[in-house]
């Protein structure tokens, strides 16, 4: 059952990277995926996700309709895939602007440091029913 959508930035390789490790951690299939350079985006009623950047990895709860965002929504995604990964969490003691400052470093320097494609690799990827 899916509970979350993580919206990320399709052309970004470190995105890539980051949506790979969730598929292969996330065993109970509780997050779905969607590239905010895709037009199912845009699809998308809810006007805060117009607001944010595409160097904003964004978790949407369906149950809740709460925006989780920048090193709020990583650590939460470590908390959803759970052991191994979840001890990861003891981040959440650094202040969150301190977080989010690293986190804005990392994001203004992604193509730089990890590379940029041209297209989502995952149109053709057998984990397609994850993604919108």
């Amino acid at each position: 059952m899916t509970n979350y959508i993580l919206f990320f930035d399709g052309v970004c390789n470190l995105c890539h990277y980051g949506v790979r490790f969730i598929l292969r951690w996330d065993r109970q299939e509780l997050i779905k995926f969607c590239p905010i350079d895709q037009a199912p985006y845009r699809n998308f009623n809810d006007p805060r996700l117009r607001s944010l950047g595409n160097d904003t990895v964004v978790l949407y709860n369906l149950s809740t309709h709460k925006l989780i965002k920048k090193s709020d929504a990583v650590l939460e995604l470590l908390k959803i895939i759970g052991s191994p990964w979840s001890f990861l969490r003891i981040g959440i003691i650094i202040p969150r602007r301190w977080r989010d400052r690293i986190y804005d470093i990392l994001a203004r320097n992604r193509y730089k440091w990890f590379g940029k494609t041209d297209v989502c690799h995952f149109n053709n990827t057998s984990d397609q029913k994850r993604f919108f």
